[in-house]
C-alpha cells in the first residue's frame, strides 16, 4: 500500500476475467445508494408536514460550491425541510468536506450515477432460452435441473 497516494495495488499471478454481470451489479448498488438519498430528503418533507408536491421536486442536493448548494435548495428543497434538517445536509456538501471538493466519496457517487445513467445503454430482449433451474425448499434442500434442449420463449 502506498500511503501518500492513498490507494491500494493488488497483484494477481494468474489474470481472470471479471464476471460481465459485475458492472451491473455496481452500477445497482451506486444508483440505489443514490435514489435512498433522494428518498431521504422526500421523508424529511415528511416529518415537516410539509410533503404535498415534494415527491416531484426533492432530492438530495450534491454541490461542489457554497453558491451551487443554495442555488440548488432556494426552490426544490428548503421550501419542504426545515432549516436544521437542511444545515445537516450542507454539513455533509463536498466543499466543506474536502479539498478538492471534486475528490468527495459523495460528489464520487452522484457522478457516477448521473454516467451509469446516462452513458450506458442498457439492452433487454423480449426473449430468452433457459438452460437450467434450481429450487430451494424451506428445509435448505436444493434441487437444480439442466434443461437438455432449451428453446427459446
Amino acid at each position: 500500500m502506498d500511503y501518500e497516494k492513498q490507494h491500494l495495488i493488488i497483484t494477481s499471478p494468474k489474470a481472470t476475467p471479471v464476471d460481465p454481470a459485475l458492472p451491473l451489479v455496481v452500477g445497482d448498488c451506486i444508483h440505489n445508494l443514490r435514489s435512498a438519498m433522494d428518498h431521504l430528503v422526500l421523508q424529511l418533507a415528511i416529518l415537516n408536514n410539509t410533503f404535498a408536491g415534494a415527491e416531484k421536486r426533492t432530492s438530495f442536493p450534491v454541490c461542489l460550491t457554497p453558491e451551487a448548494f443554495k442555488r440548488s435548495v432556494k426552490h426544490d428543497i428548503a421550501p419542504f425541510i426545515s432549516p436544521t434538517a437542511l444545515a445537516v445536509i450542507e454539513k455533509y456538501q463536498p466543499y466543506r468536506t474536502h479539498t478538492p471538493a471534486e475528490m468527495s466519496p459523495l460528489w464520487i457517487l452522484s457522478q457516477l450515477d448521473i454516467i451509469d445513467k446516462h452513458r450506458v445503454i442498457v439492452v433487454v430482449g423480449f426473449k430468452f432460452s433457459p438452460v437450467a433451474f434450481s429450487v430451494e425448499v424451506p428445509t435448505g434442500e436444493t434441487f437444480e435441473q439442466q434443461i437438455p434442449i432449451p428453446k427459446w420463449k
